[in-house]
């Protein structure tokens, strides 16, 4: 077992008992590899969203560690993946395999699912708060080099299998707001964020087809000489009722969607 055995015959060996063990074999292994994440160990995305769709209703934290690119830029990314190594063992540290189902879900994002849904929801975002603190107050030390991770941390409670959709939406929310944790909640109006998100992606969209951006030149004036010696380039999208929108209702949507070189252009 310690060297990875996991079928065996007997002799006088029957070959067609052999092929069949073999073949069970293989398919185990296929399994394992289609489950479970080959560098921290742990069930992987797949064996999430298999464990989610056989639960009715679940209570998650989505775990993402902040800016992860940049320590695979600045410190290498075998460097990295020792990282996310000892940051998966400080997880079932935290998270006892007895309370919690602990996932890697991408590159630098983790899942944590209470094993018992009706757990207290603040009980749980104290544990998610006392890790999410060792990890900022820890460096993780790599060869002769100290790392420093920050973490941000989403929490929903869910029935139908939206605990995973809950807690990606509040995450991102919780980056925007610059919180460490937060908990979704329908008060929060994410849903509406999104939508309006959607809106002026479409809204973009149409008014570089239609030609609806228009560039402005504001003249910057020297105050001795009163006379203009240069001027400020702006950019305003006017809608077809003839409304001048600033692009402060357009710009950081226009660059998430990767349409903001075309508006400059």
């Amino acid at each position: 077992i310690d060297i990875g055995v996991d079928k065996y015959v007997l002799k006088p060996i029957d070959m067609k008992k052999l092929l069949q063990i073999m073949s069970q074999s293989l398919l185990y292994h296929e399994l394992k590899d289609l489950y479970i994440d080959k560098l921290t160990h742990l069930p992987n995305r797949n064996r999430m969203k298999k464990d989610l769709m056989d639960s009715s209703k679940d209570l998650m934290a989505l775990i993402n560690i902040d800016k992860f690119s940049t320590i695979n830029d600045l410190f290498g990314e075998s460097n990295g993946d020792k990282v996310l190594e000892a940051f998966s063992i400080q997880l079932k540290e935290y998270f006892k395999k007895d309370e919690y189902k602990l996932y890697r879900i991408e590159a630098d994002k983790f899942g944590v699912i209470a094993r018992n849904y009706d757990k207290d929801i603040n009980e749980f975002q104290v544990r998610c708060e006392e890790f999410a603190n060792y990890i900022e107050k820890n460096a993780f030390k790599v060869d002769e080099h100290e790392i420093d991770l920050n973490v941000t941390i989403g929490i929903a409670r869910a029935e139908n299998n939206l605990a995973y959709k809950y807690t990606q939406r509040v995450m991102n929310y919780a980056r925007k707001k610059f919180e460490q944790i937060m908990i979704y909640d329908d008060s929060l109006n994410i849903q509406e964020s999104f939508e309006e998100n959607m809106k002026w992606v479409k809204e973009v969209k149409h008014g570089l087809k239609e030609g609806l951006f228009v560039g402005y030149f504001q003249p910057i004036v020297d105050t001795k000489t009163q006379e203009i010696y240069k001027y400020e380039a702006l950019i305003r999208y006017i809608d077809e009722k003839g409304e001048v929108i600033a692009p402060i209702k357009f710009l950081d949507i226009a660059k998430k969607a990767k349409l903001y070189t075309n508006i400059i252009d």
